[in-house]
């Protein structure tokens, strides 16, 4: 089993955040038969769980929508202890539906693909968890990630500091696992600039894109602006900047030279911004040692 601990990078009293590794999935579902992001979670937050999931379950019972003042009498008499009268008047104004989401998903806000490493959220509370997840729908969250791809990103952006990508996405028809740009899909922007290791804080490196043998890479920096699954990997490979170690996305060439490099999915999630209440957060995820092994190894 995975130690949770040593993945946190923050923690307070309303949300902490992880370093998540490559491999593991975020979300647990029917076809998924690994340990996942939620269960380790799950273990890390059960008794706010537990004193939620209590409260829940009295609100549905009432058919109770909003928790409200005049609700507290009622039900806080049918709860079992004060510790969780007081988790009770921290919900008022919260929804019976937002609380079961939270505790449906065991508090984390975001995520991010299997093999995609770096910082996601998790709420402890489900007033935090409104709070966070609001932030993200309202787009109110800067998401720094750093990709290692194929082609050189400096002619591709022409002296531009960066290319504004807004492209849809959608389901691929012919291949229902990947996605791709789609004119029915789902809007999604991307701002894609050109990075190096010695901004990544893994050499000191400062060119952006390299020769290798017969292939050249490129430091990408990516902000999202909306987070669509598989968003950067899609959006990189209508540039023609298809990600190093992208199995899904990467064409045969590509996939025997990332072999070769034993490169994983080369996309890290680095750099998390928000405000929650009155503090501002920036939260950073280190790069897996894998990942600074395979820039190492190309931009030496």
């Amino acid at each position: 089993m995975m130690d949770l601990t040593k993945l946190i990078v923050e923690d307070n009293l309303n949300f902490f955040a992880v370093n998540k590794p490559k491999g593991l999935i975020v979300n647990v579902s029917n076809t998924t038969r690994s340990e996942t992001l939620q269960d380790l979670v799950k273990k890390h937050i059960d008794q706010s769980l537990d004193y939620h999931l209590q409260i829940l379950n009295v609100l549905e019972k009432k058919e109770i929508k909003v928790l409200k003042e005049s609700n507290y009498d009622s039900i806080s008499k049918l709860l079992i202890n004060d510790q969780v009268r007081e988790v009770l008047k921290s919900l008022m104004g919260v929804s019976t539906e937002l609380i079961k989401e939270f505790t449906d998903r065991n508090g984390i806000v975001h995520r991010l693909d299997k093999d995609t490493s770096g910082v996601i959220l998790i709420a402890k509370n489900a007033p935090a968890f409104k709070e966070l997840k609001s932030k993200f729908v309202k787009r109110r969250v800067r998401k720094t990630y750093y990709a290692i791809t194929f082609g050189d990103i400096v002619n591709t952006l022409k002296g531009n500091d960066f290319i504004h990508v807004d492209l849809p996405l959608g389901r691929n028809p012919r291949h229902r696992t990947e996605f791709a740009i789609v004119a029915t899909g789902r809007s999604a922007e991307s701002f894609v600039y050109a990075s190096n290791p010695y901004e990544m804080q893994i050499s000191d490196y400062k060119e952006s894109a390299k020769k290798k043998k017969d292939s050249t890479f490129s430091c990408v920096k990516v902000l999202p602006k909306t987070g669509r699954t598989h968003q950067i990997r899609v959006h990189l490979k209508a540039l023609n900047h298809e990600i190093l170690g992208d199995n899904t996305y990467m064409g045969k060439s590509q996939s025997k030279v990332a072999k070769k490099l034993s490169a994983p999915l080369m996309l890290h999630a680095h750099t998390i911004e928000f405000k929650f209440l009155t503090k501002s957060y920036k939260l950073s995820a280190s790069f897996p040692k894998e990942f600074a092994e395979v820039v190492n190894n190309i931009f030496k």
